[in-house]
């Protein structure tokens, strides 16, 4: 929904900057646009992917894949930032891709418990025998 409050923001922005003759002000909106159009982009994309991803290949994948979607769409909201100029929506992105490999390091740690739990009951059902 952020997306959508930014694109608002910035017409009214711009049209106040228009108004009111103030170039900075008029950017400024315009840069509010591109930066709540490409957050709403970056969700679209996001919520697409979700959903095919769960229909092709089940739930168990999708926490497999939330990882790499956070760090996919912190690049995205990144490099928006960068080009509306939009310090906040960089930042944002950079808090996204941070999560995202945190999230790909419990699941790799979770992976590798299980992993390691299924080797200890094999080995102990075989001296068992």
């Amino acid at each position: 929904m952020n997306g959508i409050i930014d694109i608002t923001v910035g017409r009214i922005k711009e049209a106040v900057g228009a108004l009111a003759n103030n170039e900075e002000l008029r950017n400024e909106g315009k840069a509010d646009q591109v930066a709540g159009k490409a957050e709403k982009a970056v969700k679209d994309t996001v919520r697409k992917i979700k959903e095919e991803t769960r229909e092709s290949v089940g739930e168990k994948r999708i926490a497999d894949m939330n990882g790499k979607l956070d760090i996919l769409k912190g690049r995205i909201k990144e490099a928006a930032g960068v080009l509306a100029d939009n310090k906040d929506l960089r930042d944002e992105g950079k808090v996204n891709q941070a999560d995202g490999r945190a999230k790909e390091v419990v699941e790799e740690t979770i992976q590798a418990i299980k992993e390691n739990a299924q080797k200890a009951i094999d080995k102990a059902k075989g001296s068992v025998k």
